[in-house]
């Protein structure tokens, strides 16, 4: 995850680190983007509610981003285009 590889470029606090070696042990599956965000608000001592509105405004980005996208792409194009042959 991307977040996480910059906030250990960055010199993650140890114990940020430790727990997720832990969490490696005890599933195979990569830490979310709450884990990094989490990590985040730890380090820069933000208040304890920041991550929520970091993802909040992340979230919403992406939205206006795709909406911009379907804006610009053909009307109609996911309608299934029949064509009448009956009398």
């Amino acid at each position: 995850m991307a977040l996480l590889s910059i906030l250990e470029d960055c010199g993650v606090a140890p114990e940020i680190v430790e727990l997720r070696r832990a969490a490696g042990y005890r599933s195979s599956r990569l830490p979310l983007v709450e884990f990094a965000l989490a990590a985040l608000v730890h380090m820069c001592g933000m208040r304890s509610d920041a991550g929520e509105a970091i993802f909040t405004v992340a979230r919403v980005a992406g939205w206006l981003a795709h909406a911009i996208e379907e804006y610009e792409a053909p009307k109609l194009r996911y309608r299934y285009q029949g064509t009448y042959t009956g009398s």
